[in-house]
């Protein structure tokens, strides 16, 4: 009779033991499929960060290629307006010997008469 109360204690306790090595593996593979995941997400979220950062640096060299085209065209520009100012003073001048021409002409004729 102790022997079968003993094999009874110890087919429980093979019963409880072999739960809890069931329990313990479903953990296990939780935990598997939890880091897996959490390593997927990082693998993601590392591709994401490289890409924003190639595309900032895209965009910074674009913002650089737009810094320099308006640079030339101010530079450009500022020697229009220089042009036109320079145009526009030997116009002044024009107009001021056509006048004397034609205030010349005027006097040479009345002396003429």
């Amino acid at each position: 009779e102790e022997a079968a109360e003993a094999r009874r204690r110890a087919e429980a306790l093979a019963g409880e033991l072999q739960a809890k090595v069931a329990s313990l593996t479903e953990d296990l593979e939780g935990s598997r499929r939890e880091t897996e995941a959490s390593s997927r997400r990082a693998d993601e979220a590392e591709r994401a960060r490289k890409s924003a950062a190639e595309l900032a640096e895209g965009l910074e060299e674009d913002m650089n290629g737009v810094l320099d085209e308006k640079t030339e065209l101010e530079g450009r520009l500022a020697e229009a307006e220089r042009r036109a100012v320079e145009a526009e003073a030997r116009l002044e001048e024009a107009r001021g010997a056509l006048q004397g021409a034609e205030q010349g002409q005027g006097d040479s004729a009345a002396l003429a008469e």
